[in-house]
């Protein structure tokens, strides 16, 4: 591909229409539909209740459908976009939306003028594929990204796919995740990496649906891999031989390095935790699969809002879940989380130390521990 050349970005609908001979097609497996999202139970903390009443509560959200695209004759470029016959598939629930090329450092290099897409440097050719799957997307080796991003798009690909089929992944994905799809049935040996500066052709390419394209919703047919993850654990020899953890946590963030939100008065909350009956999970310094075991068995869940407490997608529908997050946070995933795995849900807010900007939700945060001991003491 000439870096130089320009190429038309399209969506899905001008994708397929753009095509010649059916050579794109498009599988429908679960239809549009609404979803009453769930009401918080409690909302406290450092925030006034009119700001969040019409974020958090009473919504009813459209859910777009969800399926398979299969493509003929095109190639994936660096980090999940797809071209074909000069037409770049950015797709918010397919690949990657147009206005996030260049940001956070993916294809910072391209070039987007309107519809018009330019690599702006040299690409590598990888090696041609026959039939692959697409298990990319922006920030997945983020663990809360593939959690809700990825892993949901393998039993999707999986009514698609044959024995032949190649899966492609970032070359930057952790072991662990490779782990992951390996325990749903993808062997090591069918695993591809690609650079985020390489270019594979395909003969045929298989993309499926994002589960999670905002900061909104999470489609319901997430939970597919949810509970084959779950039951596969549960059935697998290799279950940790750890002690039975309680069924009351408290989800920290302690193990991790320069955290951009960190809980100042940290200590504190976790002495609440402790006295109230929780017991500390630092999901960053356990494995994956006694991640799976933890949280599957937890009916009282509380902890800071992030990828670790996005591990409740592996809890059951009797759980109640408290998420603590800053009051310049505005971040509606675990109620989403907990609309589709039937949780109740709560929030608490601390207060954000970063005053000045209260649009970014990276900052330092205070959280007032003796409301906490009060909504724990009255709520879970």
């Amino acid at each position: 591909m000439d870096k130089n050349l320009a190429y038309r970005i399209v969506q899905k609908p001008e994708f397929i229409s753009r095509s010649i001979n059916d050579t794109v097609q498009w599988l429908n497996f679960f239809p549009t539909r609404t979803l009453n999202m769930a009401d918080p139970s409690v909302i406290a903390g450092a925030i006034a209740f009119d700001r969040v009443a019409n974020f958090y509560c009473n919504k009813i959200l459209a859910i777009p459908e969800a399926g398979c695209m299969t493509v003929e004759d095109c190639s994936i470029i660096g980090y999940g976009l797809v071209e074909k016959g000069g037409n770049i598939l950015s797709d918010r629930n397919l690949t990657m939306p147009k206005e996030e090329i260049g940001s956070f450092d993916y294809f910072k290099d391209a070039r987007v003028d309107n519809n018009d897409f330019r690599l702006g440097r040299d690409y590598v050719r990888g090696n041609d594929l026959d039939s692959a799957v697409l298990l990319i997307r922006r920030g997945d080796v983020v663990h809360g990204h593939w959690l809700l991003e990825i892993l949901p798009k393998v039993p999707l690909a999986q009514r698609v796919a044959d024995d032949s089929s190649v899966y492609v992944v970032s070359a930057a994905t952790p072991a662990y995740q490779i782990e992951m799809l390996c325990q749903l049935g993808i062997s090591a040996d069918k695993i591809v990496k690609i650079d985020k500066h390489e270019i594979i052709k395909c003969k045929r390419l298989i993309i499926p649906s994002v589960a999670h394209a905002n900061q909104y919703w999470l489609n319901p047919f997430a939970n597919i891999v949810y509970d084959q993850l779950i039951n596969s654990i549960e059935r697998s020899d290799s279950v940790s031989n750890a002690a039975a953890i309680s069924n009351k946590i408290f989800v920290t963030r302690s193990s991790r390095a320069r955290d951009p939100r960190p809980v100042v008065d940290n200590d504190l909350v976790e002495d609440v935790a402790r006295e109230m009956g929780y017991t500390l999970v630092d999901p960053g310094a356990v494995g994956w699969k006694r991640q799976i075991e933890i949280f599957s068995s937890a009916t009282h869940i509380v902890g800071y809002g992030g990828s670790g407490l996005h591990n409740t997608v592996f809890t059951g529908s009797n759980a109640t879940v408290l998420t603590i997050q800053s009051n310049q946070t505005f971040n509606y995933l675990q109620t989403s989380i907990a609309t589709i795995r039937g949780h109740q849900i709560s929030y608490l807010f601390g207060e954000a130390l970063d005053g000045f900007n209260s649009r970014s939700w990276e900052t330092a945060f205070k959280v007032d521990e003796r409301l906490l001991r009060v909504v724990l003491e009255r709520l879970l």
